[in-house]
C-alpha cells in the first residue's frame, strides 16, 4: 500500500530510504489506536488539528487492515474526495482477493498549521508523513507487490463539523 498514488487527486511521491528522518524535527507523533474521530472540544485548535491528522492515518492503517472503508469514511468530509485514493486502493485489493501482509504505522511529523485569516471552521496543515514498509499478497499468501517504508510532505485541508475535525481534502508535494 502505497503512501498514496501519483495518478489521483490525492498525488503522494514516495521517497524510498533514501530519506531519513531529521534531527531538525524532535516532535514525532506515532499513530495510536484510538478513536479515528477526535472531538474538537479539547485542547488549542493547533492540538486538535494534530490529534486529527494522526487520527487520519490511523483510520488509514485499519481501513488498510480489515480492508473496509469504513474507518476512512469516519473521518473524511462526505461526497469530499479525501481519502479517494485508499478508498479505490482498498476496493481493488478486496476484488482481487488479496490482503495486506504488512500494514505500514504512519508516522506524523514537522506539524504546522498555516494561518487562516477567514472561517475558523476551515484550516490547512502541513506535515510530513513518514510510513512504514507493507507488502499486498494474493489469497495463497505469495507476494504481489511490496511498498518500501518512505516518506512525502503533506497538507490536509479540515473542516469542522460540530465538534469533529473532518479531512476536506489531503495533498503531497512532488
Amino acid at each position: 500500500m502505497p503512501v498514496a498514488c501519483a495518478n489521483n487527486p490525492e498525488p503522494t511521491p514516495v521517497d524510498t530510504a533514501s530519506k531519513e528522518p531529521t534531527s531538525e524535527s524532535p516532535t514525532v507523533t506515532k499513530t495510536p489506536s484510538a478513536s479515528p474521530s477526535p472531538s474538537a472540544a479539547a485542547g488549542s485548535v493547533e492540538e486538535q488539528l494534530e490529534a486529527a491528522t494522526v487520527a487520519f492515518y490511523a483510520a488509514v492503517t485499519k481501513a488498510y487492515a480489515t480492508l473496509d472503508p469504513a474507518p476512512i469514511e469516519a473521518v473524511i468530509v462526505p461526497h469530499s474526495r479525501a481519502g479517494g485514493f485508499y478508498l479505490n486502493d482498498i476496493a481493488t485489493v478486496r476484488k482481487k482477493g488479496h490482503r495486506f501482509s504488512d500494514v505500514p504505522e504512519y508516522t506524523v511529523d514537522n506539524f504546522e498549521v498555516e494561518p487562516q485569516d477567514a472561517d475558523p471552521s476551515h484550516e490547512i496543515v502541513t506535515f510530513k508523513l513518514l510510513a512504514d514498509f507493507s507488502e499486498e499478497v494474493d489469497e495463497k499468501g505469495r507476494s504481489v507487490e511490496e511498498f518500501p517504508a518512505g516518506s512525502a510532505n503533506g497538507r490536509i485541508e479540515f473542516m469542522k463539523e460540530g465538534d469533529t475535525w473532518l479531512v476536506l481534502s489531503q495533498r503531497f508535494e512532488e
